[in-house]
């Protein structure tokens, strides 16, 4: 039966083991599953700066089983945590999917012509995009910019 261990202890124990001359690495068994369960982005941080730090005067090595879309950030929560590790193994049959950054819009304009309605908008200043959804077939120049300077 596994025991439920505060992040405070954790981060403690990892501190502690990198002043401890008797202690020459680290290793980590990563369950997507587990380090999901344990919180958010917060703790990922929090152990993955004690990690860092372990890392920068012992190795420290981490196992997982892959690095999936099933977490609640999609993966990108354990291989953010992996990344402090010197050395990271996945198993043969592992997985790694990190999701990347998107941003899309639609636009209706088509639509509404087919429909026979005209969309009235007043627009100020051509960064102003929201409207562009109902009188635009496409990117402008102006939302496109905008658009990929938010990715």
């Amino acid at each position: 039966r596994r025991q439920e261990v505060s992040l405070w202890r954790v981060v403690e124990a990892i501190e502690k083991a990198e002043r401890d001359p008797g202690i020459s690495g680290l290793y980590c068994h990563c369950d997507e599953a587990g380090l999901a369960a344990a919180g958010g982005l917060a703790v990922v941080e929090e152990l993955r700066e004690a990690v860092r730090s372990f890392s920068r005067t012992k190795p420290s090595f981490l196992h997982s089983r892959g690095f999936g879309p099933n977490g609640p950030a999609g993966g990108t929560h354990s291989y953010f945590f992996a990344s402090a590790f010197d050395h990271v193994a996945v198993q043969p049959a592992g997985y790694v999917c990190i999701p990347g950054v998107a941003a899309t819009a639609v636009f209706i304009t088509g639509v509404l012509e087919k429909l026979g309605v005209a969309a009235k908008v007043l627009k100020r200043y051509e960064y102003k995009n929201a409207a562009n959804a109902l009188t635009e077939k496409a990117f402008t120049g102006a939302h496109r910019e905008a658009t990929e300077g938010l990715v």
